[in-house]
């Protein structure tokens, strides 16, 4: 069953949406209006400092971070595939970019270590939940973690009755828990001011065991001041990540196709993945 949280602390970041009924339909946002919810934004959080901006952003529906209900497309891709540490989803399988869940369906019992427990993986600002309904159904224990109390209220009821997820109103930079396998860091990083980055990358080296993957996808990779969101860039991951014992797979980052990229993201959105080395570099 879906696993609730009780306990309400404070993690900046989030992501998600308001209920998934009310927010798809809601008529698309004009540039004037995506502009002004950035500004409002950037002075609801104090440029991403102030974590009860957070809530009363989801308390007013001010979400523009949000898909809708979706996934990224690229991310969706990546899961089915298999390549990802632990993952049941059969190689060369394809998801359904349309929500990017029903195609990464395969047998959990394929995920399972020699104890029976599930490979966990780790989501901060889960928002109301779609990766964490993708890496359930792919085999993990899916933990989210946000912010805001309404963002975790949303989520719950999103997810209720679905097994291996939980959800917790809890602070990213305090979890003290066991290391994930796999994490997934998605419209969170540009989300915190830029004065916290160093200490992101310290607890994502702290929540991820040796040998396992953290899978940036990276937002919005442009020339844009101020923020939130605030730009990122391949370089900024790599200068963070790796002097915190992170190492890039294969080629490293790469610019996402325009289909690969989320609804009005074309351009602006590069996937990175990085395996966990046994000490920080």
């Amino acid at each position: 069953k879906l696993l609730r949280s009780g306990l309400c602390f404070g993690v900046l970041g989030s992501q998600g949406a308001v209920r998934l009924d009310q927010h798809m339909a809601a008529a698309p946002l004009s540039p004037e209006e995506r502009d002004a919810q950035r500004r409002l934004l950037e002075k609801l959080t104090e440029q991403g400092a102030k974590a009860e901006g957070w809530d009363r952003a989801w308390e007013q529906s001010l979400t523009p971070w949000d898909l809708r209900g979706g996934v990224n497309p690229a991310w969706a891709a990546l899961i089915a595939s298999g390549r990802l540490p632990s993952t049941a989803a059969a190689a060369g399988s394809t998801a359904d970019t349309t929500d990017g869940i029903d195609g990464a369906h395969a047998s959990a019992d394929a995920s399972r270590d020699g104890t029976g427990a599930l490979p966990r993986a780790l989501v901060p600002g889960c928002g109301s939940g779609s990766d964490l309904k993708l890496l359930a159904s792919a085999g993990y224990t899916a933990v989210g973690v946000d912010i805001s109390a309404k963002a975790v209220e949303v989520a719950e009821d999103a997810l209720a009755g679905l097994p291996n997820i939980e959800v917790k109103c809890q602070d990213f930079f305090q979890m003290e828990t066991d290391p994930f396998d796999l994490g997934y860091d998605y419209t969170f990083l540009c989300a915190l001011n830029p004065s916290m980055r160093e200490a992101w990358a310290a607890a994502w080296a702290r929540l991820i065991r040796p040998g396992g993957e953290l899978v940036t996808l990276m937002f919005p990779v442009t020339n844009k001041e101020s923020g939130p969101p605030f730009a990122v860039s391949p370089g900024l991951y790599r200068h963070l990540l790796e002097p915190a014992g992170f190492a890039a797979v294969e080629e490293g980052p790469r610019k996402l196709q325009d289909e690969e990229c989320a609804p009005g993201r074309a351009g602006a959105e590069w996937i990175g993945r990085w395996v966990r080395t046994s000490a920080a570099l």
